[in-house]
């Protein structure tokens, strides 16, 4: 079970780590902060969804994304990600829920 807390607080450090934030690792990260305090249209939701798969392909390489999903809380603006995962060895699904931008 370490294993799987291993892998959320991996995929967590590198979907919030702007790129190019990172001194040793400029090429570390995802482009989902230049998404912030834009209109959160069609456009917004595919290009996230990008950023999410781009990201975790190069730098995580333990788990397969089966499906990322944006989702936005109208009333209070927060934006969470709805990861289904699929761990390279082990053949197991896990689900993830991280709080990208809370208001």
């Amino acid at each position: 079970m370490s294993y799987l807390i291993t892998l959320e607080d991996s995929i967590k450090r590198i979907l919030l780590t702007p790129l190019g934030t990172r001194v040793m690792l400029p090429t570390f990260g995802s482009k989902l902060h230049t998404l912030i305090d834009k209109r959160a249209d069609q456009t917004w939701k595919l290009l996230f969804i990008s950023y999410v798969y781009e990201a975790l392909k190069k730098w995580e390489p333990r788990a397969k994304i089966r499906k990322a999903i944006p989702n936005i809380d109208a009333v209070s603006g927060e934006v969470t990600i709805s990861l289904e995962l699929e761990s390279a060895d082990a053949n197991q699904i896990q689900k993830l829920e991280i709080v990208y931008a809370s208001a």
